[in-house]
């Protein structure tokens, strides 16, 4: 069992890998295309300046006019005899873009602002340069 400071990081880290996940998906996918929100030609920073949302189920935008679902989430625990107790629960999701949206959508936003972005971009471009110098 995780204590709290150890889920923070767990969540922190699973954030910053979806986060990753959809400025890939946005270059790959819509880059070039008009910005629903700023009108330009969208490109990665669109996502991180939260222009739109992104999900990553159909490498789609997501933005308020494509409406919500209802998911069903299942989830399995243990009470303090050790059984296991399943509960069920409902959640609204924002649904995407895409023809194929539904309840399964994964949409998220970008949770860094514009400067923690590019450094964590620099970061990362000083990692790579690190990694190739190194014998």
């Amino acid at each position: 069992m995780l204590d709290l400071k150890d889920r923070m990081i767990v969540e922190y880290e699973e954030r910053r890998d979806k986060t990753h996940e959809a400025v890939d998906d946005v270059e790959a996918n819509v880059e070039g295309q008009p910005c629903p929100s700023c009108r330009r030609n969208i490109t990665k920073w669109c996502f991180v300046q939260n222009c739109f949302d992104w999900c990553l189920t159909h490498s789609a935008i997501s933005t308020e006019s494509h409406g919500k679902a209802t998911s069903r989430l299942l989830s399995q625990s243990k009470d303090s005899g050790g059984n296991i107790v399943v509960k069920e629960s409902t959640m609204v999701v924002r649904k995407c873009g895409s023809p194929d949206a539904g309840a399964d959508c994964d949409v998220i936003c970008c949770e860094y602002s514009y400067d923690e972005w590019a450094e964590e971009e620099r970061t990362e471009w000083m990692a790579e340069q690190m990694r190739r110098r190194s014998p």
